[in-house]
């Protein structure tokens, strides 16, 4: 499997040297997303993608190899991070991330699911013809060509409505997100329309007020997503990416939190009207004497 790392897919063996690898990775910002993209396991893991599915008959061989990986990477990760950064404690917060993610893929490849390769990714930029330096204009015309389709996106937004913006949702997932962002999202498309038939069911009793979701928190967290994605179609510094992938988790999970915060004041507005006119009713129906004692509302 090491062999066929090197040969098939870093496609370096016999073609380049380490100091021709890193040089390209500093000097290339194609080859550096490729190798971020392909073989970062906290990023979108390609190669392990690919792996899982050639190797699909020798499940057990790609779990051992996944705990050989592990290993090696946990004596890499100290004898690097010892020799050039004794004081920094970076490198075990890194292997506890990697960790976490290959004990899934361990799990992944032993129960046979496999999420599809993007063979796009997988090819290697060193192979392709040298490209000049892109100008601003073509960057930005690059940015309109985006995998998102940002009109049909916008469309969905300015409508403004809880179920146009879950189908948003799904148009960025179809971008391959990362896959915390991505589970994030998959989280709103089933909370949203949740939210909708909260507000459907109960808007004789109670009317929540959505003004700042449907103005300002749902498009603008949505927009900073679609921001992201256009970042990683144009292979923008790792730096400023990461930021803003962390902006785009931290927005998200806030609207989460918001909305399933209305979901829950909606049932809780609700029910204490509910239980208002049952007690009304009940002072009626008393007066009457249509009520025993021990069924009292209290």
């Amino acid at each position: 499997y090491y062999h066929t790392m090197l040969g098939k897919a870093f496609k370096v063996e016999g073609f380049t040297d380490a100091k021709t690898h890193y040089g390209s990775i500093r000097d290339n910002p194609n080859y550096k997303r490729y190798f971020a993209d392909c073989f970062d396991l906290v990023q979108e893991r390609q190669f392990w993608k690919w792996l899982g599915r050639v190797g699909d008959k020798e499940r057990l061989i790609l779990v051992e190899f996944v705990t050989i990986y592990e290993q090696l990477s946990v004596l890499l990760g100290y004898y690097f991070f010892q020799g050039t950064r004794p004081q920094d404690s970076e490198w075990m917060r890194r292997l506890d991330l990697e960790h976490q993610v290959l004990e899934k893929i361990s799990t992944d490849y032993s129960k046979g699911r496999f999420r599809e390769p993007n063979l796009g990714k997988l090819q290697n930029p060193l192979y392709e013809s040298v490209k000049p330096k892109r100008t601003v204009k073509e960057v930005v015309e690059e940015m309109r060509k985006s995998r998102l389709d940002r009109n049909v996106f916008e469309d969905l937004l300015q409508k403004q409505q809880l179920l146009d913006y879950t189908e948003a949702c799904r148009l960025l997932i179809s971008c391959e997100l990362p896959e915390n962002m991505e589970n994030l999202f998959k989280e709103l498309i089933t909370r949203m329309p949740i939210l909708q038939e909260s507000i459907d069911k109960f808007e004789s009793v109670y009317q929540p007020d959505m003004y700042q979701f449907y103005e300002y928190y749902i498009p603008e967290a949505l927009r900073l997503t679609a921001t992201y994605i256009e970042y990683m179609d144009v292979g923008i510094g790792e730096k400023i990416l990461k930021e803003t992938e962390i902006e785009v988790l931290d927005a998200t999970s806030k609207l989460l939190t918001g909305i399933n915060d209305k979901v829950d004041e909606i049932y809780r507005f609700a029910s204490m009207e509910i239980k208002a006119k049952a007690k009304a009713l009940e002072s009626i129906m008393s007066q009457d004497g249509h009520v025993d004692s021990k069924y009292k509302i209290n």
